[in-house]
């Protein structure tokens, strides 16, 4: 099947805070989970073909609100809500700079119950400017076949941090080295506990953007995970 990106100006999904995004993304209240991993964190929709059944979706946490309190932290303003939240893995600049046209994330994307086991999730970098740009996502099945089309979202950098805004009363922070298929990192690890919901995201200190690894739990049971298997800088 041909995959036709299709242009839209909806944000990418954001990452918990007041629990986090399941973009990773991922309560009102609680961690969003999800990626974006989206980016990179996080609300996980997968695409099915023709009229076969919709795969299931990544589970999400609680959706937190505080866009704004969000951006007034990356901007340096001392809002008060804004204080809620635990420091983001990198700035703005720090994924602008990482980040050229051509860009490339491919993750294994785990849910459990899925009886065809993992899928994979491509995130390319279409168009990078001074405020944002455009990033292509698609599904993929493990011998690489696209599933459906592929998505284009328009974003800006600053969005992009907001999907790592975690609430700072639940986050927890350590710095780490961790293994995925991509390869060996120096990490920060960000353990967001709200609940019963358990977000678990490892940033790449030499990789500014998503989380080379994703995972939530919920009542203790694996409901999501992506890891990263492969990126291309352009």
């Amino acid at each position: 099947m041909t995959t036709r990106p299709t242009a839209t100006r909806t944000s990418l999904p954001s990452a918990p805070h007041g629990p986090a995004g399941a973009s990773v993304a991922c309560h009102r209240g609680g961690p969003r989970g999800g990626l974006a991993v989206a980016l990179l964190s996080a609300t996980v929709l997968l695409a099915s073909c023709g009229g076969a059944q919709p795969e299931p979706k990544a589970a999400t946490a609680p959706q937190a609100t505080g866009a704004t309190s969000r951006r007034a932290a990356q901007a340096g303003r001392p809002d008060a809500e804004a204080t809620r939240y635990a420091p983001p893995p990198f700035t703005a600049d720090q994924i602008r700079a990482a980040t050229r046209p051509g860009r490339t994330y491919l993750f294994r994307l785990t849910l459990p119950g899925r009886s065809q086991g993992p899928l994979l999730r491509e995130m390319r970098f279409v168009h990078a400017h001074s405020q944002g740009g455009q990033l292509s996502t698609r599904t993929l099945n493990a011998d690489r076949s696209p599933r459906g089309e592929a998505t284009v979202n328009t974003f800006t950098w600053a969005e992009l941090v907001s999907h790592a805004s975690y609430p700072k009363d639940a986050t927890t922070v350590t710095a780490v080295s961790h293994t995925v298929p991509a390869g060996t990192f120096d990490c920060l690890r960000y353990e967001v506990r709200q609940e019963q919901t358990v977000i678990v995201a490892y940033f790449a200190k030499a990789l500014p953007g998503a989380p080379v690894r994703h995972t939530l739990t919920e009542g203790g049971k694996l409901r999501s995970e992506m890891v990263l298997t492969e990126h291309k800088a352009r």
